[in-house]
């Protein structure tokens, strides 16, 4: 069965249909009314924000200033805010 889109009806009266076609590498577009909303792919056709990531990925290039935790920025951020001074 080769399937591109699916209404959510059909994907609801068929889904062991369309949960194959996904085990086999297929991505189906979910329509409500022929309009798209979503896809249903196979997990790995895609990197997945909660993908493991190694330590250190960054080391060296962020860098922070030394006074980034003072108490005149920290002043100044709270005015930012609060759109006012600060006691």
């Amino acid at each position: 069965m080769s399937v591109n889109k699916a209404n959510i009806y059909e994907f609801r009266t068929h889904f062991a249909r369309y949960a194959k076609c996904v085990r086999e590498g297929a991505t189906i577009t979910l329509c409500d009314h022929n309009k798209p909303f979503a896809e249903v792919r196979p997990l790995g056709t895609t990197a997945c924000a909660s993908a493991k990531r190694p330590i250190g990925l960054y080391r060296g290039k962020i860098v922070m200033a030394p006074d980034f935790d003072s108490a005149a920025v920290n002043k100044q951020i709270a005015e930012t805010f609060l759109a006012g001074p600060v006691q």
